[in-house]
């Protein structure tokens, strides 16, 4: 029995028919985006047939990337990123619009950024291409990456979620596919087809069986992921912190973690982290404004940080980003300039000052004394 699916909308001003399908909230970080719209043309029957079709295929790929995750070897990294190799050529092997220049624009842009992050990273004097990349400049590169290389949809389409430990071991070996693939399509562009010896040398990608997410009971029970930890982790990717705000943050860390009982992080909730702000307001005392700048400063980095894709999706989304207390405005109790009888009082007391013949400079700092209270 064929399985029913909502129906292609017309768009009555166009007249083509369109696919829409929302994407699932567990892996909407992974995506990239909250829904997937596609175009069918304005042919009725296509557009029913090619609507059915994506709605199998997306259902399929949600599943794949809801089951678990993927953890990589060395090897499976390599081989991974050579399945990238062919899948980013094959993408534009035949796209007549690129230019053997198009394609060295994004290698020339992915050295500048190099150079100029070098120069954000590190106070050196030695010569730039001799410098160790840095934790900003690998950021900004590898956030390049996965912008022109199109990791979101790759992924996607192999079906696969990357462990956060894995992230980083695909982007090496990606990095340099990234490379040669832009050496191929230049090739290609300037009309050279002759075989691609690189495939040769990539191991044959075999998926790995995948780790099971923690859910509920699993995490509490097994891999118990608590803020105190996150907060170690946040901390040693961004060495760059100053010890200022590591001093701010690490109170405001253990205060949350001790009021919510040490929970798995991947089970606070927006409501558990407005209960603790309820708690600091009410019972400890703390001033809003201190929270507001200080307390939910903290979790809203960490919290967002392993969100992201820098911090491995290790959470789905950040629980702190809406939670933000109202502090009252200060009532200004008068005006900020001075009164007219105020200032008839001020230069009245400084003309009052008695000249001295013998200590003139003395007697003109008195005259200054009434207007600097």
């Amino acid at each position: 029995m064929q399985m029913a699916y909502p129906s292609p909308k017309l768009n009555r001003t166009s007249g083509r028919w369109r696919f829409r399908k929302v994407v699932p909230a567990a892996i909407r970080p992974r995506l990239g985006k909250t829904e997937i719209v596609r175009w069918l043309g304005t042919d009725r029957d296509e557009a029913r047939r090619r609507n059915a079709e994506l709605h199998a295929e997306w259902e399929a790929r949600f599943a794949a990337l809801a089951s678990g995750i993927t953890v990589l070897s060395r090897k499976q990294a390599l081989a991974l990123a050579g399945r990238w190799y062919q899948w980013f050529v094959a993408r534009h092997d035949d796209d007549a619009a690129t230019t053997p220049e198009g394609w060295q624009q994004a290698l020339d842009a992915l050295h500048e950024l190099e150079a100029t992050g070098g120069l954000l990273d590190e106070r050196d004097i030695s010569p730039l291409d001799e410098r160790p990349r840095g934790p900003k400049t690998t950021q900004r590169v590898h956030a390049f990456l996965h912008d022109r290389g199109h990791l979101a949809q790759f992924f996607v389409d192999e079906g696969v979620t990357l462990a956060p430990a894995s992230l980083p071991l695909f982007m090496e070996a990606m990095e340099d596919q990234f490379y040669a693939a832009h050496q191929r399509l230049m090739q290609l562009a300037r009309g050279d087809y002759s075989p691609d010896e690189r495939l040769a040398r990539f191991p044959v990608w075999e998926r790995a069986a995948p780790v099971s997410k923690p859910s509920g009971a699993a995490a509490a029970s097994g891999e118990k992921l608590t803020l105190p930890v996150l907060f170690e982790r946040w901390k040693a990717a961004h060495p760059e912190i100053s010890p200022g705000t590591l001093k701010v943050y690490a109170p405001s860390i253990k205060a949350c973690d001790a009021f919510l009982n040490g929970m798995d992080v991947r089970s606070i909730t927006e409501d558990d982290l407005w209960r603790w702000v309820k708690h600091r307001l009410e019972v400890e005392g703390v001033s809003g404004k201190t929270i507001r700048d200080n307390s939910l400063t903290a979790l809203k980095s960490v919290l967002g940080w392993a969100a992201s894709y820098e911090g491995g999706r290790v959470l789905t989304s950040n629980a702190a980003a809406a939670v933000k207390p109202k502090t009252p405005k200060r009532v200004r109790e008068r005006q900020p300039n001075f009164r007219a009888d105020e200032i008839k009082a001020v230069l009245g007391a400084a003309l009052a000052v008695p000249d001295d013949p013998k200590n003139p400079t003395q007697a003109f700092t008195r005259r200054w004394v009434p207007c600097r209270r």
